[in-house]
């Protein structure tokens, strides 16, 4: 067999580099199909992206009897509560989806672990999906999730008692 010139040479090389890195990304995208067949088809269309845009939101202030804040209008009766002592009371609508917060902050003469027990005990009770905050926080949380709702506590001492802060978001 007759030798090549070596510029020919070096464009076979050049040519054959360039052939094999075109089977190695055809093989990888059929792969890739192969594996993920729903990355064929059409993905329908998205809403507009309105995370930029502001949203409407109204805080209110809940209102007092004698003197007292009440508790937010909306929040389950059954709700573990002592509401003699309410700092706070809040409901804030959240406009555009349609959402309301209702939040609730008071201070208890029962202890964190105490309080934390309750209220992971009502979540577990009313079916709702629990996760946790650490253990060793100087604020204790339990976070619950269910279909209609988002209920969050956070729990802490203070030098007058425990501070329970409850927020209950209505989906």
């Amino acid at each position: 067999m007759p030798q090549m010139p070596p510029q020919q040479h070096q464009r076979m090389k050049i040519l054959s580099a360039f052939l094999i890195l075109i089977a190695a990304a055809l093989v990888a995208g059929f792969l890739y199909f192969y594996k993920n067949p729903l990355a064929l088809q059409k993905k329908p269309e998205s809403l507009p992206d309105t995370s930029n845009e502001p949203m409407e939101v109204v805080v209110e202030e809940n209102r007092t009897e004698s003197g007292a804040l009440v508790v937010p209008p909306g929040l389950p009766q059954d709700i573990p509560l002592e509401k003699g002592d309410i700092l706070e009371s809040t409901t804030t609508k959240f406009l555009g989806p349609g959402a309301e917060q209702l939040s609730l902050t008071y201070t208890s003469s029962k202890s964190v672990a105490q309080k934390y027990a309750e209220y992971k005990t009502y979540m577990s009770h009313k079916g709702y999906e629990i996760m946790e905050g650490p253990a060793n926080s100087q604020v204790r949380s339990v976070f619950g999730t269910s279909a209609a709702a988002n209920l969050s506590v956070a729990i802490s001492s203070t030098k007058d008692g425990t501070l329970v802060q409850i927020s209950y978001l209505i989906k």
